[in-house]
């Protein structure tokens, strides 16, 4: 999942203002940012979430509407990018 424009650097500020990370697994010289995005979908998937709600957007809810067109549990992480990239785009047209 990649994050664009103004979302991406807000982001990185928000990612950088949490506790999250502090759980993260930063090796000496290694951008927080570059940690992040080495974590498992699921669990950056999460830290979106917390992100986005921060601006109003509902990508829990952009993702089950992906889930239910795309149909079927395996398709999961296909939707989860899919409610990121579209929540990205959103955010960055506000």
């Amino acid at each position: 999942m990649k994050l664009t424009g103004k979302c991406k650097n807000d982001f990185i500020e928000f990612l950088l203002n949490t506790d999250c990370k502090y759980s993260l697994n930063i090796e000496e010289g290694q951008l927080v940012s570059d940690a992040f995005f080495e974590c498992p979908l699921s669990m950056q998937y999460g830290v979106f979430v917390d992100f986005f709600y921060t601006v109003l957007i509902d990508v829990d809810k952009i993702m089950i509407n992906d889930y239910k067109l795309m149909g079927g549990y395996s398709l999961k992480d296909n939707c989860r990018e899919s409610a990121i990239e579209k929540s990205n785009q959103d955010y960055n047209a506000q």
